[in-house]
């Protein structure tokens, strides 16, 4: 058996074949630094489901929730997840960014299951702003009407600041009616969004 400081660790290796285990949630502390801590489980989209936490000093950094993946956050910079690797960091500046990172995920509807709201991004002016909720664009904290009636004036062009394209839900390149569906199909599902910043609820003993 043998490891990498990253990912994954290959097991089972010969000539041509191997086997690789990324995460074991019965066993996670499968990498050679840092220690995956059990929190207590949460529910999302109906699914109970493990959390760990790596701690570094005082705080976590990475958040590994079952089924999602790794949530990970880097001191100083941007943060985000690559679903995969605990430790996939770019070059150097800001606190080694992650180049495939993630701050939510929502299902085929729409609708946001997990998302971090300590995300952050770094605006053309050397910004750093936090992002919380995706569909919050308002930026008040939480998502609602006032997203809706923010979305409809970006849409008639009664207003055109939308500085991080954060209305464009989906992606196409356009603010427009599909948004506009998006944003009333996760209002009305009643799926509540989790933010990660929840999980790091102790585990009963």
């Amino acid at each position: 058996m043998k490891y990498t400081l990253n990912y994954p660790m290959v097991v089972n290796e010969t000539d041509t074949h191997y086997e690789v285990v990324i995460y074991d949630f019965n066993s996670p502390n499968i990498y050679p630094s840092g220690y995956l801590a059990p929190f207590a489980d949460t529910e999302i989209d109906g699914d109970l489901l493990r959390v760990y936490a790596e701690k570094y000093g005082d705080d976590y950094l990475n958040i590994l929730v079952e089924g999602y993946g790794m949530m990970a956050r880097m001191k100083g910079g941007n943060t985000g997840g690559d679903l995969l690797s605990p430790r996939l960091k770019g070059g150097g500046g800001r606190g080694g960014n992650i180049p495939f990172s993630i701050y939510y995920v929502r299902n085929q509807n729409g609708d946001v299951l997990l998302y971090d709201s300590s995300y952050k991004v770094w605006t053309a002016d050397d910004e750093c702003i936090e992002l919380g909720d995706p569909y919050d664009i308002d930026f008040d904290g939480s998502f609602d009407i006032g997203d809706i009636n923010r979305l409809i004036n970006i849409m008639l062009h009664k207003q055109s600041d939308d500085p991080y394209k954060s209305a464009d839900v989906n992606f196409d390149h356009a603010v427009d009616i599909e948004d506009l569906n998006m944003y009333l199909n996760r209002m009305l599902s009643g799926v509540k969004a989790v933010d990660v910043n929840s999980l790091l609820v102790p585990k009963a003993e």
